[in-house]
């Protein structure tokens, strides 16, 4: 859930950190994205950053990297994935 201040704002997409795991959630009307962490690895976690392409009227585009091996990363088949953020307050 997200403090107030920020749901009072309407966001579309929201980009969050802190616990290094790459994710991205539809939520109540909004994108929740967290890139990873780019940093020293921590535990079995990957290593990664994200690219956000916002290309009207195209929906926007989201890739995960994985830094390790300069290519992009997908949590559950580990293959290069691309992910179009549709739907979601008012995207697409």
């Amino acid at each position: 859930r997200l403090p107030g201040w920020v749901e009072e704002s309407d966001p579309t997409i929201v980009v969050v950190g802190h616990s290094h795991r790459p994710t991205q959630q539809s939520s109540d009307g909004y994108w929740l994205i967290n890139p990873g962490s780019a940093g020293p690895r921590r535990f079995s976690l990957p290593r990664t950053a994200a690219t956000l392409t916002l290309n009207s009227p195209h929906p926007p585009t989201l890739v995960f990297w994985d830094l390790d091996t300069s290519s992009p990363w997908n949590e559950s088949s580990k293959q290069p994935s691309e992910s179009t953020l549709k739907g979601v307050g008012g995207i697409g």
